[in-house]
């Protein structure tokens, strides 16, 4: 008896190992994070019309606005838009509609950081970002991360068409490698609150509540210094073998199924004229999973 326990534990254990969690098909948004791209409004929506219609506005700003939005009907919906201040001002704003909002004003900083704002759905903005691998004992894949459409898991972006992420099936074992945005300048947000605001799905090894592979949020004030920083929401587990990431650096493993939010309030020391952000994901020399997936990456002077 004491064998059959033995070897069951053995079989579980395994399969907790070579498990990626997240099968194709299997992405939702979780709790009130659904894209809007795929919601069908109920007779009683907060658009404030009685039908039931297939909505695809990606706004989020929470006003009550009447928009040319590009769902199926001409009602006045509950969206959200990417602007910063708080007159009542008829604007054109980055969220694609020409609405009349009630926004925040951040004024200069508002400014700055409006053009950052990519759901990757244009070669434009794909082509802003950039991918590339780091050396040293323990790397030596190619990276593999990507712009475009899903080809496996999740299957379907957040919202539109394209993300960034690993494109294919899973990323490379012995893979140290990121994606990273364009800078911008963010002294005007000097003692501004100013967060970075993503959606992402993930599925990264690991095992026995340790990452054997594992994702950081990382910045740079300017001059190619990476600091990983920790969203608010925190990481998953401790990294195993760290290679570039520093002893005891915590990461995003595990099998996160859906999209969902995630976000980080810039230090001000990080505000230069030379700010960027990049994914960087440091993978062992056995089992890869599916990946990471990020989508709707924005600067924002409001937590989301």
């Amino acid at each position: 008896m004491k064998y059959l326990i033995l070897l069951l534990a053995v079989i579980l254990s395994w399969g907790y190992i070579f498990s990626t969690g997240c099968a194709s098909g299997t992405v939702t948004t979780r709790g009130g994070n659904r894209s809007e791209d795929d919601e069908v409004d109920a007779a009683a929506s907060a658009d404030g019309d009685t039908d039931t219609d297939t909505d695809s506005d990606t706004d989020s700003d929470m006003d009550t606005d009447s928009d040319t939005d590009s769902d199926t009907d001409t009602d006045s919906d509950t969206d959200s838009d990417t602007d910063s201040d708080t007159d009542s001002d008829s604007d054109t704003d980055a969220d694609g509609d020409a609405d009349a909002d009630s926004d925040v004003d951040a004024g200069p900083c508002g400014d700055a950081i409006q053009s950052f704002n990519f759901n990757f759905d244009t070669a434009d903005q794909c082509s802003q970002w950039t991918t590339g691998s780091l050396t040293g004992s323990g790397c030596g894949a190619a990276s593999t991360w990507g712009c475009g459409q899903l080809t496996a898991w999740p299957d379907t972006a957040a919202s539109g068409n394209q993300v960034i992420g690993h494109l294919g099936p899973s990323y490379g074992m012995l893979e140290c490698s990121y994606m990273q945005s364009p800078q911008i300048d963010l002294t005007a947000c000097k003692s501004v609150p100013t967060y970075i605001v993503f959606k992402m799905a993930y599925s990264i090894e690991t095992a026995y509540s340790t990452c054997h592979d594992g994702l950081v949020l990382q910045v740079d004030p300017g001059g190619g210094s990476w600091s990983p920083v920790t969203p608010s929401s925190g990481y998953d587990y401790e990294m195993a073998n760290p290679v570039n990431l520093p002893d005891g650096q915590r990461a995003w493993c595990l099998s996160q199924c859906w999209w969902d939010t995630y976000s980080y309030q810039i230090d001000d020391s990080y505000k230069t004229a030379d700010f960027s952000m990049r994914f960087y994901l440091e993978a062992d020399s056995a089992y890869s999973w599916g990946g990471a997936h990020i989508d709707d990456v924005m600067l924002s002077v409001s937590p989301p």
